[in-house]
């Protein structure tokens, strides 16, 4: 008998369970990455606009008003690259914990 039936109920197929955790492992692997993917398109897109904003000359209301809705979104984007380096840190730290 070996570590891993002292684990699993009986009636539970391990080789099935095995694979059935490795598939979970995998795909929260692919939406973590395709997260990473989505903030960076996000963050191009946010410092893109920040330099049309520059650039724009003469309505000074107008520009204000596209700066202050610029940095809300500058703050969230901020917040969510935290929020993905902590889990990125935590998946580092502790393989297993994630998995």
């Amino acid at each position: 008998m070996s570590d891993d039936e002292d684990d699993t109920h009986p009636n539970i197929d391990t080789p099935s369970l095995f694979k059935w955790r490795h598939e979970a492992r995998v795909q929260k692997e692919e939406e973590f990455k395709k997260k990473k993917e989505e903030l960076a398109a996000k963050k191009s897109k946010h410092l893109k606009e920040k330099a049309v904003i520059n650039e724009m000359k003469g309505k000074e209301e107008e520009v204000a008003k596209l700066k202050s809705e610029w940095d809300k979104k500058d703050a969230e984007i901020k917040a969510k690259e935290e929020e993905i380096q902590k889990e990125e840190r935590v998946r580092c730290k502790y393989p297993w914990f994630m998995r």
